[in-house]
């Protein structure tokens, strides 16, 4: 399962939801991106508030990476 880190500030109920789909979009595109080196999987930090969101990953290496940036469009 991917790995979310989440740092963003409080949030009410709608910004609750559209983070909730921010996450199920990220999930839908990174399903099956998997390291063929390490069998791990990217964590997806999620930061700041609802309106600017930084969106990063953290991989274990360059294949991964590669992988990511295939799946993702390059972010």
């Amino acid at each position: 399962m991917i790995k979310f880190k989440a740092i963003t500030p409080s949030k009410g109920e709608l910004e609750r939801q559209i983070m909730e789909a921010i996450k199920r979009e990220i999930q839908r595109k990174l399903t099956g991106v998997v390291c063929p080196e390490h069998h791990q999987q990217p964590t997806v930090i999620v930061a700041g508030p609802i309106n600017a969101l930084d969106i990063q990953f953290e991989v274990c290496c360059d294949r991964l990476k590669k992988a990511l940036e295939a799946a993702t469009g390059d972010c």
